[in-house]
């Protein structure tokens, strides 16, 4: 019941009750009220206040980790908010608890927070929404299991780091917080892990401490990106090279583990085991994006059938929606060419200086030269057909406008007319009655509305 409260108690309806609030904290101080007026607004108030109530219950219930709900200190300063008039009402409660300024104040102090938070000025960084009570799974390739992929608990995963060989692991966490240890066991500082698999980057390749470090992200049709929306997830890989044993990061539910080991399995076999999971893990990520490219261009085809004349909010939404993806998706592979340059110097270097063989290389290049070309294409048409929409809608809102300005001009006439004559006809120079006077102004009206359907204006 607490978690339907979010369908109809939205970010415009709190907003619209929080202003109300405010009126009411206002209203004795800037007006002369009496007792009795004065009593009516404190009644008034607090429906508004168990309404708040409600919803912070009620997002405390729908959020997926507590912990990362608690952690959000613009939740905290909701709690002092909408628990403050209530500790009010506590018989043992300070003056300054109970004094009507102190609830004005905060009362103002909610508009001020939903008001920046709908600018976006004091939201929170974007985080993934992430189950913090499910355990890290982990999988892992290793040497004894002849290239079976398999899981593990994190005693064996750690044993097996300290003890390195040519073998993968795969760690999925469904929180934050085996993020710490993780960055202990890896070598690498947490402010890394976080800001990579939290934040998110364009696809990249470094060295950190002799450790190469390569960094993915791409679309999952399959999973939702938040509560109440059909956008897909976007899913963060961190690939971190180890002395000889190699390790992955991702977080959330994803099928990574799997498809990854099978693109290791296929990998050409001279090149060293880091190149191989390297372009194993790139050949995931290009049929992700490949994945995510066509599910695209279905939705860009479902907008076409969309009639022109009935441009509205909604088409724009999805509209610049598609277009924003578009634009990610075309930045993630235009970052592939540099990637393959930085793994082919690293084959050469694992192997001793013999030259790379970049048959395999060359086909990961053309395949994501490919899919740029096909999303440099779709985002054309797309591009194209938003433009056509604004035409359309800027057409219609001029037709609004040459209307108003018609209708402006034909009752400026009588507007004129009567501004020079004044109330009465009686005592002006010339002869004329108040009869003749409307009728005159009847006649150049209908000629002017008659002129302008002549010029096809009131079309």
């Amino acid at each position: 019941m607490l978690r339907r409260t979010q369908t109809w108690l939205t970010e415009p309806v709190m907003g619209f009750l929080a202003l109300v609030a405010a009126f009411l904290a206002l209203a004795p101080v800037m007006l002369e009220l009496g007792p009795r007026a004065a009593a009516v607004l404190d009644v008034l108030d607090w429906p508004i206040v168990a309404v708040f109530a409600v919803e912070f219950v009620g997002r405390l219930a729908a959020a997926p980790s507590r912990t990362v709900f608690w952690r959000n200190p613009w939740n905290w300063l909701d709690l002092v908010i909408v628990a403050a008039p209530f500790g009010s009402l506590v018989p043992g409660a300070g003056e300054a608890l109970q004094s009507s300024p102190a609830l004005r104040l905060l009362r103002i102090g909610r508009v001020i927070v939903l008001g920046a938070r709908r600018g976006g000025r004091l939201a929170p960084r974007p985080t993934l929404a992430l189950a913090g009570d499910v355990p890290t799974e982990i999988h892992g390739v290793v040497s004894s299991d002849s290239g079976v992929l398999r899981s593990m608990d994190w005693s064996e995963f750690v044993e097996r780091l300290r003890d390195p060989q040519e073998e993968w692991f795969h760690v999925t966490c469904h929180g934050s917080r085996d993020l710490p240890r993780l960055a202990s066991e890896l070598g690498v500082p947490e402010a890394i892990l976080s800001n990579k698999l939290l934040l998110g980057a364009h696809p990249r390749i470094e060295v950190l401490d002799g450790k190469p470090i390569l960094f993915v992200s791409y679309l999952d049709q399959g999973a939702p990106g938040g509560k109440g929306t059909d956008e897909p997830r976007r899913v963060n890989v961190l690939l971190v090279g180890m002395e000889r044993n190699i390790v992955s990061v991702s977080l959330g539910t994803t099928s990574l583990a799997g498809d990854l080991g099978a693109a290791v399995a296929s990998a050409p076999a001279e090149a060293p085991f880091l190149v191989r999971t390297m372009i194993g893990l790139l050949q995931v990520f290009l049929r992700r994006h490949a994945r995510a490219l066509g599910a695209l261009e279905d939705q860009v085809r479902e907008l076409e059938y969309d009639a022109p004349e009935q441009s509205g909010p909604e088409f724009f939404n999805k509209a610049f929606r598609r277009r924003r993806d578009l634009g990610a998706l075309r930045a993630d592979l235009r970052c592939i060419p540099d990637i393959l340059s930085a793994i082919c110097e690293h084959w050469t270097v694992l192997s001793g200086g013999k030259e790379a063989q970049t048959v395999q290389l060359t086909k990961v290049r053309r395949e994501a030269e490919d899919l740029q070309k096909d999303a440099e294409e779709l985002s054309e048409g797309l591009v194209g057909m938003i433009e056509l929409h604004l035409n359309i809608a800027s057409f219609e809102m001029n037709k609004v406008m040459r209307l108003l300005a018609l209708v402006t001009t034909v009752a400026l006439i009588p507007s004129v007319v009567g501004g020079l004559l004044g109330m009465n006809v009686h005592g002006n120079p010339w002869p004329a009655t108040l009869s003749q006077v409307a009728f005159g102004v009847g006649a150049v009206t209908v000629l002017c509305i008659y002129t302008f359907a002549v010029k096809g204006w009131l079309r």
